[in-house]
């Protein structure tokens, strides 16, 4: 593996990891009696996923119907972050109904994506 490869997975992870974190369920994850903690703000969550995301969209190893489910994230967490109006806490957001199916769609592509082999 050479110095573009390493970058190029450790990319990947960093991706993967800003998938995680949308269905926030990563070991370590502050959930506790039913409650849930962002790692940090909502805010940076999002764009962590968003900025890494519109790069693996673009990337060949992605089958089309992969493709086509990160897309449906992406465009769905875009438009759930832009579509707050008023700044809400993490706590509020967490509990939001809508949120919640952001989440468990995110836990489903990530399952579907941690085991793509990147070609490098």
């Amino acid at each position: 593996m050479n110095e573009k490869d390493d970058e190029i997975s450790i990319y990947y992870s960093y991706f993967l990891t800003a998938l995680l974190d949308l269905s926030h369920k990563r070991p370590g994850s502050q959930e506790t009696k039913g409650k849930q903690e962002f790692y940090y703000c909502f805010d940076e969550m999002c764009e962590n996923f968003l900025s890494s995301c519109r790069n693996v969209l673009q990337w060949p190893e992605l089958k089309s119907s992969q493709g086509v489910k990160l897309q449906k994230l992406f465009d769905t967490v875009d438009d759930y972050s832009s579509s707050l109006e008023t700044p809400q806490t993490d706590s509020e957001i967490a509990k939001d109904p809508k949120w919640q199916e952001i989440r468990k769609y995110a836990q489903e592509v990530y399952d579907e994506l941690k085991n793509i082999k990147i070609d490098t």
